[in-house]
């Protein structure tokens, strides 16, 4: 397999990138954080996330002040993108909860799961 000079680059620059992410914590766990709402957002069948990974990592910074990996940011419409006026904080137990009802497409019950 041949590789030009400039894809060469391209790939050594990429990968340089995500290890440099992945080597800091803080950043890395910003970054799960944010994957994980751009994956709940196509489950939502939304077009668009409306935050970005430092307003996800504010939002659930308000809850939990060790800034772990057990919360995760909803929205509290699934009809409307996430933003930072139409999430809710949840653990990782419930979410997981939340978004069984979803893939059931049970948005009754999960609205009234938010509510609690």
């Amino acid at each position: 397999m041949y590789i030009c000079k400039k894809h060469i680059y391209a790939r050594h620059v990429v990968r340089k990138k995500v290890e440099t992410e992945e080597s800091h914590p803080h950043r890395k766990r910003r970054l799960w954080q944010w994957k994980m709402c751009w994956a709940d957002s196509k489950k939502f069948k939304q077009r668009s996330m409306g935050m970005s990974q430092s307003e996800i990592d504010i939002e659930i910074a308000k809850i939990d002040d060790n800034g772990g990996r057990n919360h995760a940011v909803m929205p509290i419409d699934t009809e409307k993108p996430i933003t930072c006026e139409n999430c809710v904080v949840v653990t990782l137990g419930k979410r997981k909860m939340l978004m069984k009802l979803v893939i059931k497409e049970d948005l009754a019950a999960y609205a009234q799961m938010i509510k609690e």
